[in-house]
């Protein structure tokens, strides 16, 4: 493998994707962390060797903060979001937007697209990229028409990536009638709503690496289960699988379209009795639940940095093939799952057990973890020291 110049890394993003990052990158580089105190816990991590206190990336104050920090800098680090709030954020600052300083994400017009939900599923469309029928609306009173053209079960989403739909990324219809009431109490919507037919199937995640339009790496994951008992939510267990053909052909199309130069992954459901594929979005950044593509051989984190900064990387850290049935496990983001639905109720005893049942044999059965490692073990315990105190309010408190 030929050897890279050290960078230095500001990671934007407490979250468990940072984690991996982390991992990835502090090994022979130096990575700081852009806000402590995340659910991710990242500051903990043996591979983090700085943190600098930013106001939060959604804040008024964050990007003056940044670029301030910045311009102080004799050299700029490479900037590395990893959530979707990290890179929006990223778009209004000066020294990322005239190129000055090397960010891990494609340009600030294509993040802006990838997270426009109204322009991707016009873009799907155009690409001939299979999906759920769908209507646009930007008025609560052209909703039940929407919903009566689609059909039920539809569901019913904000068109952008950081706004939600009645208080949920994706609201379930399953009759008409529901909608009465809401339409008639709740208020107009800060974005404009989609409302789609629902898509049956599991989710399956590309993650891929481009340069320039063209693909240069790509594997993908099935996930398996979420933090939601109805399958929609986190992704707390995914396995390798095959590339599928078709998957990657569609990634492809939009990679190149896009013109996309950077990491980022795709999202399709594939209906598993008819093979039937939904493409549900693409993401200029990789997934919460990356972490599987490392035990494939795929390190993403460091081909996002080459290509940010014009490095050439070898082909190994991209590798054409990989093996199939590698698993990930998020286990505190299970735990928590099953005490959410617990507390709410919206699952029975029976299911309740089965949860915890697979939540412990995915943890032993996991090839990696998205935040235990017992090379970096402090992130982890930092995260089941707190979700085990508010396990503890609840119990005493029941």
């Amino acid at each position: 493998m030929t050897k890279l110049p050290v960078q230095k890394i500001l990671i934007l993003g407490n979250h468990r994707n940072a984690l991996t990052v982390a991992r990835q990158l502090g090994r022979r580089h130096q990575v700081i962390l852009g806000r402590a105190g995340g659910p991710g816990r990242v500051e903990r991590s043996r591979f983090v060797t700085d943190v600098l206190p930013l106001p939060e990336a959604d804040s008024d104050g964050f990007a003056d903060a940044l670029e301030s920090w910045l311009q102080s800098l004799t050299e700029a680090p490479v900037l590395f979001p990893v959530g979707d709030t990290e890179l929006f954020a990223l778009c209004r600052v000066p020294s990322v937007l005239v190129g000055k300083v090397p960010s891990v994400m494609p340009a600030a017009e294509i993040v802006t697209r990838c997270l426009d939900k109204s322009a991707l599923v016009s873009l799907a469309e155009e690409l001939q990229i299979p999906q759920a029928s769908f209507r646009k609306v930007k008025r609560l009173s052209e909703l039940q028409s929407a919903v009566r053209e689609v059909g039920c079960p539809c569901i019913i989403k904000s068109d952008h990536q950081l706004s939600l739909a009645f208080g949920k990324k994706s609201f379930h219809v399953g009759d008409p009638e529901e909608l009465n009431e809401l339409v008639a109490t709740a208020p107009e919507p800060e974005h404009g709503l989609i409302v789609q037919a629902l898509a049956t199937g599991r989710r399956h995640n590309v993650y891929f690496a481009a340069d320039q339009g063209r693909l240069t790496g790509a594997m993908e994951a099935r996930v398996l289960r979420t933090d939601i008992f109805d399958g929609s939510g986190f992704t707390v267990e995914s396995e390798s699988v095959p590339l599928n053909d078709s998957l990657r052909e569609y990634t492809e199309r939009l990679v190149e379209e896009l013109e996309f130069h950077g990491i980022g992954n795709t999202q399709f459901l594939i209906d598993q009795q008819y093979g039937k594929i939904s493409f549900l979005e693409i993401s200029p950044r990789m997934g919460a639940a990356f972490a599987v593509t490392v035990p494939c051989g795929f390190d993403f984190s460091q081909a996002g940095l080459n290509l940010a900064t014009g490095i050439p990387f070898d082909e190994e850290i991209l590798p054409r093939d990989y093996p199939a049935g590698r698993r990930v496990a998020w286990i505190t983001g299970d735990i928590n799952g099953l005490v959410n639905a617990v507390r709410s109720r919206e699952i029975s005893t029976s299911q309740a057990g089965t949860w915890l049942w697979r939540a412990i044999r995915s943890a032993f059965a996991a090839d990696v973890h998205a935040t235990w490692s017992w090379q970096d073990p402090r992130p982890t315990l930092a995260i089941l020291s707190g979700r085990l105190g508010k396990l503890w309010q609840f119990v005493t408190s029941s």
